[in-house]
C-alpha cells in the first residue's frame, strides 16, 4: 500500500505532526510525502520517506495571521506553488491524506487537479471549528466554509466530541474516525541539554495566539509567588505578548520570555527544566488536542490547563494533572500552587503523564491510521 501525504505549512506544529505520522508508517507501508522545501520538521524525517520538496515557503501560520502579519506578494507566490499538488496523478498511490488540518489552498488545488478522482483522499481536522474565540478564527472559518467541499473517504479527529461536530456539519465526508492526538517523543531523541529539573519552576510552551490564554498565566504570577516566593516561569514560543502584561512581566524578574519559534533541539532543555507545564486556554476554543500537552507527555510532567474541549479527560481524568476555570488568573495559581507544593502528588501525575506518553505513542497511533487505510482501500475495491 502507497500512502502519499501533503503537508500543508512549513512552520510549527502541524510539520512536527505530519512527520512523525510519515515516519512511523513508513515502517510498514511505502510512503511519500509532498512538503515545502524548507520546513521545520526536516531534521526529524527518516531516510524511509520519499520526500519530494514541491512547494515554496508562505509565512502564513496562526501567529502571523492574528497579528496580520502576512507579506502578501510572498505568499501569493508560496500559495501558488501549491498547483505542484497535480504531481500526486503522476505519482499515483493508493491513498493521499492530507494531515495538516486540510487548509484552503490545499483543497483549491486538490480540487482544480481532481486529485480525488482516482484514489481515496483522507484528511485531518485537528480543529472542527476554529471560531468562537475573536473575529480572525472567525473569518478563517469562512474561509474553510468556502473551499471547495469535494467527496473524502473520511476525515481524522482526535476526540468524540469533535466527530459530533464534524457530522453535525454535514460534509461531503463518508465517515469519521476518532484517533487520539500522538505524542511528540522525538524531541527526547534529539540532542540536546539534560538540566535537572528547577524547583518551582512552571513552563508555558506554543505559539502566543489570544485563544492560548497566557494573559491569564501572567496575571496568576502575583497570586503564586504570594505562596511560593521562589516560583518562576519560563514562556517559550512565537507570537505576541497581550497588551498589558508587559507591566507584569518588568516587575516580575523570575519571568523569563523566549519569544521566537523554539528549535527542536532546544526544546528538551526548555521541558526537563520545569516541574510543571501550565496551558492556560481561554473559553471558546474547541480543541481536542494540544501539541504542547503531547510534548509535556513525552517528558512526564504534570500539567496545569482549563477545562475547555478534550483537556479535562486528558488531563484530569487520566491523573496526569488538573484542569481549573478557564480565563481566571486565581485558579489557574491554585492549581500550579497545590501542585508544586505536594510533593507525592506530583510524582504520581508525573507518572500518569508518563502513561499517557506510552498510550499515545507514535506506533500506536501509526497502526490505527494504518488500519484506517486498509479498511478504505478495501472498501474502494
Amino acid at each position: 500500500m502507497h500512502i502519499l501525504y501533503i503537508m500543508g505549512q512549513d512552520s510549527g506544529g502541524l510539520p512536527h505532526y505530519t512527520a512523525e505520522l510519515a515516519n512511523k508508517v513508513s515502517r510498514q507501508e511505502e510512503v511519500t510525502l509532498l512538503k515545502p522545501d524548507d520546513t521545520s520538521a526536516d531534521d526529524i524525517l527518516l531516510d524511509s520517506v520519499n520526500v519530494v520538496n514541491a512547494f515554496e515557503q508562505t509565512s502564513i501560520s496562526m501567529e502571523n495571521i492574528f497579528d496580520i502579519n502576512i507579506n502578501l506578494r510572498e505568499n501569493v507566490k508560496g500559495l501558488l506553488s501549491f498547483r505542484n499538488i497535480k504531481l500526486v496523478n503522476e505519482i499515483d498511490p493508493d491513498i493521499v491524506h492530507d494531515p495538516t488540518d486540510e487548509f484552503p489552498h490545499i483543497s483549491a488545488f486538490a480540487y482544480l487537479y481532481k486529485i480525488y478522482q482516482n484514489r481515496p483522499y483522507v484528511v485531518t481536522c485537528h480543529e472542527v471549528k476554529h471560531g468562537g474565540s475573536s473575529g480572525i478564527l472567525k473569518i478563517a472559518d469562512m474561509a474553510y466554509y468556502l473551499s471547495p467541499d469535494f467527496p473524502k473517504e473520511a476525515a481524522v479527529v482526535h476526540s468524540e466530541s469533535q466527530k459530533e461536530m464534524l457530522v453535525d456539519q454535514d460534509r461531503n465526508i463518508t465517515s469519521v474516525k476518532v484517533i487520539p492526538h500522538a505524542v511528540y517523543s522525538f524531541f527526547k531523541k534529539l540532542d540536546h541539554k539534560s538540566p535537572s529539573e528547577k524547583e518551582n519552576h512552571a513552563l508555558f510552551f506554543g505559539s502566543l495566539i489570544p485563544p492560548k490564554g497566557i494573559e491569564y498565566l501572567i496575571e496568576a504570577v502575583p497570586h503564586i509567588i504570594d505562596s511560593i516566593p521562589n516560583f518562576s516561569l519560563t514562556i517559550a514560543g512565537s507570537g505576541s505578548i497581550p497588551d498589558g502584561c508587559d507591566d507584569l512581566i518588568r516587575k516580575y524578574d523570575n519571568i523569563e520570555v523566549r519569544n521566537e519559534f523554539i528549535p527542536n533541539n532546544e526544546v528538551g532543555e526548555l521541558f526537563n527544566e520545569a516541574q510543571i507545564v501550565v496551558l492556560p486556554y481561554r473559553k471558546g476554543w474547541q480543541t481536542g488536542h494540544s501539541g504542547s500537552l503531547s510534548t509535556a507527555f513525552a517528558f512526564g510532567k504534570p500539567v496545569v490547563t482549563t477545562s475547555v474541549g478534550d483537556f479535562p479527560r486528558l488531563v484530569e481524568e487520566s491523573g496526569a494533572g488538573v484542569a481549573v476555570e478557564p480565563e481566571n488568573p486565581e485558579a489557574i495559581a491554585d492549581g500550579i500552587v497545590n501542585i508544586l507544593r505536594n510533593n507525592q502528588r506530583r510524582k504520581n501525575m508525573a507518572a500518569a503523564s508518563q502513561q499517557m506518553a506510552d498510550k499515545l505513542s507514535w506506533e500506536n497511533i501509526a497502526s490505527q491510521h494504518i488500519e484506517l487505510y486498509k479498511e478504505i482501500v478495501t472498501n474502494d475495491e
